[in-house]
């Protein structure tokens, strides 16, 4: 799963810039102020349903065709609100250029309710192979097609040309993979048992969602489309190791639900799953913070010079987010899905106070807001984690302190050596030496730190790539 989110990682990093360019940030800004509105009516699109189909002990074809009913439903009913509401949201928020987009959106939840239950299949029986590939082979079609429209001179609709790709080949992926198809059968009560465990799921993807999201109303409302663009583009470059290790919380959450329901102690499983992401996310995202002005230089073009103080602020976010993608795996996993929504609110709330007080110093400030309650809302999310799963502080700051300490050494390694051997470079060189010097670096450091646990890291990945038990 992990590998192939690197593939979709590396195809945003071919393809952003390009269109980034093509586009310019006005028509970044535009799009990052009308998906929203569609993601957070998807939310309820399957109101937390697919979730207890994966956590289900067994599973009847009545079971799932009664599940499928009831999203196509809810889909429908959705994709009506939005079409209603689309002109009146572009009016309101003084950018009518927004409602045919939104319109535009609002098929898509009747693709993405017929891949619920599929998906759920693939997710139960472990298939995690299969996922990836059809990841990879959606987000090369979303690629594909958001570059294509830019090329033609779509504007805006080039993106929302990209999520129709996306979902359109993923959907009939997953269907084609789980030859599921459903019959003419409905169980209210089946449907109505699963509906407390899904709602609460509901909640808090619904809390998070405005908390992570109240960043681009006010900066698209107040400063603009322009300042939302540059803004959007640090959060997507920042948000590239969560979607990597994203893959964790898909692969766990069986797991851990399959554990919980055996009464067996999850505190390795964390432990381990906690040191190899930070292992990936602590150098990735400090690469990023010391080289943004060179990665925004090589990738993106002048114009969107603004955009590497804003990656350099939002990093820290980006590092304590790997956190909260292992710990939601943990909760929903072990059915304690009421913790995890009475957590999200304590993380939408800190979010939106930060970005709240951060938006008088613009699109920096609110940067700086989200990182800073990150910070503050995750150790108390951290904490309810341990507590609930029996798991001990002092065990996770074991774990988690050498891949941070290492990242920390090679961040500052990289900015002596921008201070005083590559100064003055070409941004390209720059960055392919800093890139090189801090990898050298980073496992020097790793090395010197702990060397047994790095020999036992080397082993697990090529154990893990070979696919050995």
């Amino acid at each position: 799963m992990a590998a192939g989110n690197a593939v979709r990682f590396l195809l945003q990093l071919l393809a952003i810039p390009i269109v980034a360019r093509l586009l310019g940030p006005s028509s970044y800004g535009l799009v990052a102020l009308a998906s929203p509105f569609f993601y957070f009516l998807l939310l309820f699109g399957d109101l937390g349903l697919g979730a207890t189909l994966v956590r289900a002990q067994a599973l009847s074809r009545r079971q799932e065709s009664s599940v499928f009913w009831a999203i196509f439903t809810i889909a429908s009913g959705l994709a009506a609100l939005l079409v209603a509401w689309a002109y009146p949201l572009g009016r309101l928020l003084g950018q009518p250029e927004i409602s045919p987009l939104l319109v535009g959106f609002a098929p898509l939840f009747l693709i993405a309710a017929a891949g619920v239950v599929p998906s759920a299949r693939l997710q139960r029986s472990g298939r995690f192979k299969t996922v990836a590939l059809i990841d990879t082979v959606a987000a090369s079609a979303g690629v594909c097609a958001a570059i294509l429209g830019a090329l033609s001179g779509w504007g805006p609709w080039a993106l929302v040309a990209q999520q129709w790709a996306l979902w359109a080949v993923k959907v009939l992926s997953v269907i084609g993979a789980t030859r599921f198809y459903p019959i003419l059968a409905f169980d209210r009560q089946a449907v109505r048992s699963s509906l407390h465990f899904g709602s609460a799921i509901v909640g808090s993807n619904v809390v998070h969602f405005l908390g992570a999201n109240l960043d681009n109303f006010l900066i698209g409302t107040i400063l603009g489309p322009a300042k939302l663009g540059l803004y959007a583009i640090a959060y997507q470059v920042v948000n590239i190791p969560g979607m990597i290790l994203g893959a964790a919380h898909y692969s766990l959450m069986p797991a851990v639900s399959d554990a919980h329901h055996k009464g067996i102690v999850l505190e390795k499983t964390y432990i381990e799953a906690l040191r190899l992401m930070l292992l990936v996310a602590g150098p990735a995202l400090t690469g990023l913070a010391v080289t943004a002005d060179l990665v925004i230089a090589v990738f993106f073009g002048n114009a969107w010079m603004e955009t590497a103080s804003l990656i350099w602020l939002l990093a820290p976010f980006g590092i304590i987010h790997t956190t909260f993608i292992l710990n939601g795996a943990m909760m929903l996993g072990s059915g304690r899905s009421g913790v995890e929504f009475r957590t999200a609110i304590l993380r939408a709330a800190a979010t939106a106070a930060g970005i709240i007080i951060g938006i008088f110093w613009g699109p920096q400030g609110v940067a700086f807001g989200v990182s800073a309650a990150a910070a503050i809302s995750g150790f108390f999310y951290v904490r309810v984690v341990l507590r609930i799963c029996g798991i001990s502080a002092r065990s996770v700051l074991e774990a988690a302190c050498v891949p941070l300490l290492a990242s920390a050494t090679m961040g500052a390694a990289v900015i002596f050596a921008r201070g005083v051997l590559l100064y003055g470079l070409a941004p390209s060189v720059g960055l392919a030496l800093s890139v090189l010097l801090g990898a050298v670096v980073y496992l020097l450091a790793l090395f010197f730190l702990s060397r047994e646990r790095f020999v036992q890291d080397i082993v697990t990945v090529r154990v893990l790539i070979a696919n050995k038990p």
